[in-house]
């Protein structure tokens, strides 16, 4: 129902759209991200604003198709991925001309996952299920993470458009469309004998008439332009040049194979050009190499990275994709894909995973920051550096450090991206860590929260790693130098961080009681039988019952707000919007019930449902499993790991949270207040 919404509104759209309190909104800043109120709304220094929620992305809103077109995906971020190589329903072609054209890698198009340490509160936020106890210490040792300021993007180099093998048809109606490729076959045919396609191409005008076909709903293939060809990468990481496209299973049918010295597959020459509507496939036909005088690059041999563990932006082929760290490994075209689950992930090609290996480009976009584009703060600052070059995985030479001061600077600002973060960034002139995979701490792998994505977690994705190719896996970045020695890096200067960190030093167990800096392993899990031992937390901020127990249709019973509901879908032609509306926040709703009945009420099954990456609603039947005794074990067990005991604390405020997190916006719950409308927080639903 979302695909009747504009992917480009203008301006009064816009305003009516917000005005909606939609549960969904229009990305602003280059990704859907899903939105969550638990770590951040945690760890956030005191004196941040409270609207604060982690925002994970879970998929780019533009990808380059094989034509080279810019391709907004869809209001829906997860959609399925269709057999034939054509873009998922809902996505759309960026308009010619379109004001986000010009940003389009012109701009950075970032998150940040921040490793903070939280200082303790006063009147801080309670541990769901256990209000008196007051988080203290989310992440344990935190001079172990030298990176703790990570970007967090699909867009290669922080920049490239994600490339896709696809091409988008414009969904005309097929009989509009058909005449279109028919026009594409008949001039081809009557061109003059012996004009290959580079010349028809030249001779028709090929630019202008091409688009001019795609408009009208005939996107022709292409072959020799395809976006998919193999680069020559010079030693300084620049392409000298590309070769031809390659051929894609689907839309391009291989008439004959030939001598060549281009690798097998590419293109050398077009017996016929191929079209696709949003019905019908054409394959192109086509001639390519067979390979015999292809001469494989006298490169170093690449890393892979160890599927195992939490990449879960790479699809599940061992070896598909590499770890980039000498320019030959960036020959081969990065690829993106949707799997059979609508995720979009990397399926071949030198690996794009700022989040967990540090790159060239690395502290540029972390600098990025600091600028923010005026018109819009959400985006930053191209430099023109990053885009003379390729980008390889590189040991880090800076250290992250925790600057309350920072903090404080921040907060002054609500519109920096970096609001009420403390990460500073230490320059050094030596490496601080080993070159490998940078492990982030439990509560910031989303995917390995039961409550969000479990397919993505790693026992669910992958098979064993290959024995031919277990020599390559990618090692864990290390610190070069004890964890200790990076203390003086650390500027504390408030009581409630040296406590925090005194806590986090002295406690048995750190963050997530697992591998020593505090990164759950897929192969270190121990059996079911054993979870009642080892406390296994993700951080909840503590929200009333009544919050909980709102009924969406009663929150939102206003007679004027339903008439501007109606309105609204008269006006963006989405007669059903209301209904789904209502549906979606019920959805939501019911889905934060029972992620927070099963963390508190019953925390055996939850941390069973973490350990073995289980959905909600498999884990609530597995409830009958556990005893009264085990789920108190694990809640003594989360009081030892934050180091601190209970105490008879007033219950902490609650933390209000966005109404895409599922939950009624602050002006909603605002206007809960006098008349007969205050009774809808004690409803049950």
């Amino acid at each position: 129902m979302l695909q009747t919404l504009p992917l480009f509104p203008d301006a009064d759209q816009q305003a009516l759209i917000e005005n909606l309190e939609l549960p969904v909104g229009l990305a602003s800043h280059g990704h859907h991200v899903m939105r969550d109120a638990a770590y951040l709304a945690s760890a956030i220094p005191t004196g941040a604003i409270n609207e604060v929620v982690d925002e994970y992305p879970l998929a780019p809103v533009f990808v380059r198709d094989l034509c080279g077109r810019t391709i907004h995906t869809g209001l829906n971020p997860l959609p399925a991925a269709p057999s034939v190589p054509l873009f998922p329903s809902g996505c759309q072609s960026v308009p010619v001309g379109h004001p986000v054209a010009e940003l389009l890698e012109n701009a950075l198009f970032l998150t940040y996952r921040r490793i903070e340490c939280a200082p303790a509160k006063v009147n801080g936020v309670g541990l769901a299920g256990q209000p008196e106890l007051l988080l203290r210490a989310l992440i344990g040792r935190p001079q172990q993470y030298a990176y703790k300021l990570r970007p967090d993007t699909f867009y290669a180099d922080g920049w490239r458009l994600p490339q896709v093998a696809r091409v988008f048809a414009q969904p005309i109606t097929p009989t509009q469309a058909q005449l279109a490729a028919d026009e594409l076959l008949q001039r081809w045919q009557a061109r003059p004998s012996g004009q290959d396609y580079e010349a028809f191409y030249d001779a028709n005008n090929g630019e202008m008439w091409f688009e001019e076909l795609f408009q009208r709903g005939c996107t022709v293939i292409p072959t020799l332009e395809a976006y998919n060809g193999r680069y020559h990468v010079e030693d300084d990481y620049t392409a000298s040049s590309v070769d031809p496209g390659r051929i894609v299973p689907g839309l391009h049918e291989v008439v004959r194979k030939v001598t060549s010295e281009l690798p097998e597959g590419t293109i050398i020459s077009v017996e016929e050009p191929g079209w696709v509507t949003s019905t019908i496939i054409q394959p192109a036909k086509v001639i390519v190499s067979d390979g015999s005088g292809w001469q494989e690059p006298q490169v170093p041999q690449p890393m892979i990275p160890n599927l195992s563990l939490p990449h879960s932006r790479l699809g599940g082929q061992w070896g598909a994709v590499w770890i980039p760290t000498h320019p030959g490994h960036f020959e081969e075209p990065a690829l993106w894909d949707w799997d059979a689950t609508g995720h979009f992930v990397q399926v071949s090609g030198p690996l794009w995973d700022p989040l967990h290996y540090t790159y060239t480009c690395t502290p540029q976009l972390v600098r990025a920051a600091r600028k923010p584009l005026p018109s819009m703060p959400s985006l930053f600052i191209l430099p023109e550096t990053l885009k003379a070059r390729f980008h390889p995985v590189v040991e880090q030479t800076g250290y992250d450090t925790l600057n309350e001061r920072t903090a404080q600077q921040r907060t002054e600002n609500p519109m920096h991206p970096l609001y009420g973060s403390a990460i500073d960034t230490v320059p050094l002139a030596s490496p601080v860590t080993s070159l490998g995979y940078h492990p982030l701490p439990w509560v910031l792998e989303y995917e390995l929260d039961p409550a969000h994505l479990p397919n993505l977690n790693p026992r669910h994705r992958v098979s064993p790693c290959p024995v031919s190719l277990q020599g390559r896996l990618c090692p864990q970045a290390k610190l070069i130098q004890p964890a200790d020695t990076f203390l003086k890096y650390h500027v504390q200067v408030s009581e409630p961080y040296r406590a925090a960190w005194h806590v986090a030093a002295t406690s048995s167990q750190n963050d997530i009681a697992c591998d020593e800096i505090g990164t759950l392993l897929p192969q270190q899990l121990g059996a079911a039988s054993q979870l009642s031992r080892t406390a296994v937390p993700c951080w909840l901020p503590d929200i009333p019952a009544s919050q909980l127990a709102i009924n969406v249709k009663r929150l939102f019973a206003a007679r004027t707000y339903r008439q501007s509901l109606q309105q609204a879908a008269l006006t963006l032609s989405a007669p059903q919007l209301p209904t789904a509306f209502f549906q979606f926040r019920e959805a939501a709703l019911a889905w934060r019930r029972l992620r927070y009945r099963l963390f508190t009420k019953y925390p055996a099954t939850w941390q069973q449902a973490c350990a073995e990456g289980l959905n909600l609603g498999t884990a609530e039947l597995l409830v009958p499993n556990h005893t009264a005794e085990e789920h108190a074990e694990v809640r003594a067990l989360r009081e030892n790991l934050l180091g601190v005991e209970s105490a008879p604390t007033p219950p902490a405020t609650a933390v209000p949270v966005t109404g895409a997190a599922g939950l009624p916006s602050a002006r909603s719950r605002a206007n809960l207040k006098g008349g007969k409308r205050q009774k809808v927080t004690s409803s049950a639903h």
